[in-house]
């Protein structure tokens, strides 16, 4: 039993009603669910603290964790069934599995001893908010999200099942991790992939050192930090997501899953570079007003110190580190704080960094990079429009195609890879089928008749 302190209004004024500011908790529990109520006063504040009620905070929870472990089950369900997935076949082994999928049980298996560990020191604002964190960032935001072709690809390899295997164990091991909170949806959904009584009846996980991988989980933390700053420059520069680019350079000492960042970022190339090596270029700025204090009438002799300042000594600087430089014939040392480093991006490549890592996109394109754009663009506009038909995932298309001749061209170039996006057969017309619909992307026009096969 957890006794917490009072729940005051949003406000942080104790409810009453002369103030008219209380609520009801049963009309919140019919509109949000006990579940959601509950981790709602758990994990919004700590238990010992008095918790500045907001309904829009409900709202949130269970947009951002409820809905998002519902959506994930939903996913699980919906290809299992296509496939006719056994929920309680052979495990394939760990080591027949992919990183990926060694990468999320190892992640997992640190939750469950971050999650035990709070447990006992009844921090379990912490360990409820760990959980929620894990399963939104790297179950559904990552895991599911750069696995989902493995899922709805044709047969029954062995990979195929090593992610449905995966995905079912994360799935199970959360509904024992947020039981104590959520006892209802975390009964609901381990009944139903397990066949079990009940996740009330069935022990909490244990860490399992077999599953644990510091290696590949400081691997993947990298990897993903690489993608985070490549999406950046591609949206501070108005870089289409489905635009391919040629490279991506990048500035680091450890080892990444370079498929993994040219998946994610729609790009062809990975080019590792050495710290030597230029992708920006990197000036360094005098910050007079700091460096006032510290110099006093030398600073224009400082000044002019600096302004000599070559690369090697600008990443002193930028680790934060005193620059000793001569000022009169005597070593004197210059505050990291009195140095800005400005960065200039190099021509035909655009740069972030983070630390210790440099990340840099090639911007150019040829002819084949806009092609295979289009047609990238073309397929989600389709997709869009399967979805508007409201056809199963299993449901096969025809595709009728009529434009001006260049567009068809690039069409037909990537009729492989769009058929087999779309489940479609595509073809292309030189008049415009009946009944077809107008599309447009960018300034290039077409006509599209989109008929489920039979």
């Amino acid at each position: 039993m957890v006794v917490g302190e009072l729940v005051l209004d949003k406000k942080g004024q104790k409810m009453s009603k002369s103030r008219g500011n209380g609520v009801d908790p049963f009309e919140l529990m019919e509109k949000y669910g006990a579940d959601v109520v509950r981790w709602y006063l758990l994990t919004s504040t700590s238990v010992w603290l008095p918790t500045k009620f907001d309904e829009e905070g409900l709202v949130a929870i269970k947009r951002k964790f409820f809905d998002t472990l519902l959506n994930t089950y939903r996913f699980f369900v919906m290809y299992a069934n296509v496939d006719g997935f056994d929920l309680k076949s052979e495990r394939i082994s760990l080591e027949e599995r992919t990183d990926m999928d060694r990468w999320l049980l190892a992640s997992m298996n640190t939750v469950v001893k971050g999650y035990l560990a709070d447990m006992d020191s009844y921090d379990i604002t912490k360990a409820f908010n760990r959980l929620a964190d894990f399963f939104v960032e790297d179950v559904s935001n990552w895991y599911v999200r750069l696995n989902r072709r493995r899922f709805w690809k044709e047969g029954d390899t062995k990979d195929k099942m090593a992610a449905y295997c995966t995905l079912q164990e994360v799935i199970i091991a959360t509904c024992h991790l947020m039981a104590p909170a959520a006892p209802f949806l975390s009964d609901h959904i381990f009944q139903q992939l397990t066949g079990e009584d009940s996740v009330h009846l069935s022990l909490m996980p244990e860490p399992d050192e077999n599953l644990a991988n510091d290696k590949l989980e400081s691997k993947m933390q990298l990897t993903r930090q690489i993608v985070e700053l490549g999406r950046t420059l591609r949206t501070r520069h108005n870089l289409k997501v489905r635009q391919p680019l040629e490279s991506i350079l990048v500035q680091s000492h450890e080892e990444v899953f370079a498929d993994l960042i040219l998946a994610e970022l729609n790009v062809k190339n990975y080019q590792p570079i050495g710290a030597d090596e230029e992708i920006v270029k990197k000036k360094a700025k005098v910050n007079f007003r700091k460096l006032g204090p510290v110099f006093g009438k030398k600073v224009p002799l400082v000044a002019k110190e600096l302004g000599k300042m070559n690369q090697e000594q600008i990443s002193i600087i930028e680790k934060g580190e005193s620059l000793t430089i001569l000022l009169e014939g005597e070593e004197a040392k210059v505050p990291a704080e009195c140095v800005d480093i400005i960065c200039d991006q190099l021509e035909g490549l655009v740069a972030e960094g983070d630390g210790a890592i440099m990340v840099a996109l090639k911007t150019e394109l040829n002819d084949e990079l806009l092609q295979e754009g289009f047609s990238r663009e073309f397929v989600n506009r389709l997709q869009n429009c399967r979805k508007e038909m409201d056809l199963e995932i299993t449901d096969r298309i025809h595709v009728k195609v009529h434009s001006d001749e260049k567009t068809l061209a690039t069409l037909e170039k990537f009729a492989d890879s769009i058929n087999y996006e779309l489940l479609s057969t595509m073809e292309t017309c030189t008049a415009m089928p009946e009944g077809a619909l107008a599309y447009k992307i960018d300034t290039t026009e077409m006509s599209v008749l989109v008929t489920k096969k039979t």
